[in-house]
C-alpha cells in the first residue's frame, strides 16, 4: 500500500470504523480486529486481526510493521492517546521503529503526558 492507504486505514480505526463520512467497518468488526487473539489453551497469541497487540509507556498499542527489498514500514495505532502512526521508507536500514517510538515521544512530552501506570 501507500503512505495515503495506510493513513485512510488508521483514521477508519481512529473513528470506530468510519472514513469520512464513509461507514468502512462496524464497531464491533474495529473492535474484533483489536481483541486479542489466544490459542487453544487460551494463552495470548500477542495479535488481534491485522494487528500485533501490545503495551507502552502511554497504554495499548496496535501495530503492524512489513518491509522487502527497498521498504521499511511501521504502523502504530496508540487508541489512549488518539494517535496513527505511519512510517513508510524506501530504504532499508532506516530504522522505522525507532522513528516511530521518536515521534510518539514527542507528542507524549509535547502534551504533558505522564506515563501510564503498569
Amino acid at each position: 500500500g501507500t503512505p495515503s492507504d495506510l493513513t485512510h486505514f488508521l483514521q477508519m480505526h481512529l473513528n470506530g470504523g468510519r472514513y469520512g463520512e464513509n461507514r468502512i467497518l462496524q464497531p464491533e468488526t474495529v473492535a474484533a480486529m483489536q481483541e486479542m487473539q489466544r490459542s487453544n489453551d487460551g494463552s495470548p497469541l500477542g495479535f488481534g486481526l491485522s494487528w500485533f497487540v501490545g503495551e507502552g509507556e502511554t497504554g495499548d498499542v496496535y501495530y503492524h510493521s512489513g518491509g522487502g527489498p527497498t521498504i521499511e514500514t511501521t504502523m502504530r495505532y496508540y487508541p489512549d492517546l488518539e494517535l496513527g502512526v505511519v512510517v513508510m521508507g524506501s530504504v532499508n536500514g532506516y530504522r522505522a521503529e525507532r522513528i516511530a517510538d521518536a515521534l510518539v515521544s514527542a507528542l507524549v512530552h509535547e502534551r504533558g503526558l505522564a506515563p501510564v501506570a503498569p
